[in-house]
């Protein structure tokens, strides 16, 4: 009972963990975007965007240089990257790189062509 239990517990939380991504809009007619957050110690900021696959996508980080991003399916530990999509949505998650306590400002870009 206790692992079916543990099992229920551990699915609703990554339901709600996805239900927490960002979606990133594009304004009309642009390509890219960017958009300010926060990356925190030991957590990571997810984000959404709906795409088409063979479009080429390059994700940099801007403002800090102790935040990286993980692109599933891609690879981790990116700050800037550049590669063909193979699907209609991508995921993005962003984490501070160091160990230090706090938060810390950053300008994610997306450019999607």
């Amino acid at each position: 009972m206790r692992l079916i239990l543990a099992a229920a517990i551990f699915a609703v939380s990554g339901l709600a963990a996805q239900a927490e991504c960002t979606q990133v809009q594009f304004p009309s007619g642009a390509y890219s975007t960017t958009v300010a957050d926060t990356a925190w110690h030991a957590t990571s900021n997810c984000f959404v965007l709906d795409v088409q696959a063979g479009q080429t996508a390059r994700i940099w980080v801007m403002d800090s240089d102790d935040v990286i991003f993980d692109v599933p399916g891609l690879g981790d530990g990116y700050r800037d990257v550049t590669f063909s999509l193979g699907s209609n949505y991508l995921d993005v998650y962003t984490m501070r790189e160091s160990n230090v306590e706090g938060g810390v400002p950053y300008r994610i870009a997306f450019d999607i062509r």
